[in-house]
């Protein structure tokens, strides 16, 4: 899976230096801060989907297939603004394990 859009971003590297040239970083940064909202508002809404407490008429898969558009939306203005994938896999190193480490304190209590 990571290795697929590690290639479908490296087959499109000189067009998102392309983007980045002609919108600047300013723009990159507003439509990265607006897909990140996206992204959430797709969060939120699989999550009534799954909890049913707050009925919507979005089925399971269309808020699967929303969640995974805004996803690539959010990677494709973060690689276009130029944020290194080596520096994001160093974060995930940390971070992952902080998390689990924290879930089996939480168990703990």
């Amino acid at each position: 899976m990571i290795h697929e859009i590690d290639r479908a971003l490296s087959d499109w590297t000189p067009e998102l230096r392309s983007v980045r040239i002609k919108l600047g970083l300013p723009e990159l940064l507003a439509q990265l801060g607006e897909e990140g909202a996206e992204l959430s508002q797709a969060a939120l809404k699989m999550r009534r989907v799954l909890d049913k407490h707050n009925p919507t008429p979005v089925t399971l898969n269309e808020a699967e297939a929303n969640l995974a558009e805004e996803f690539a939306d959010v990677l494709v203005c973060m690689m276009a603004v130029g944020i290194s994938p080596d520096e994001v896999a160093k974060i995930i190193r940390r971070k992952i394990p902080r998390w689990v480490d924290r879930l089996d304190v939480w168990e703990e209590v």
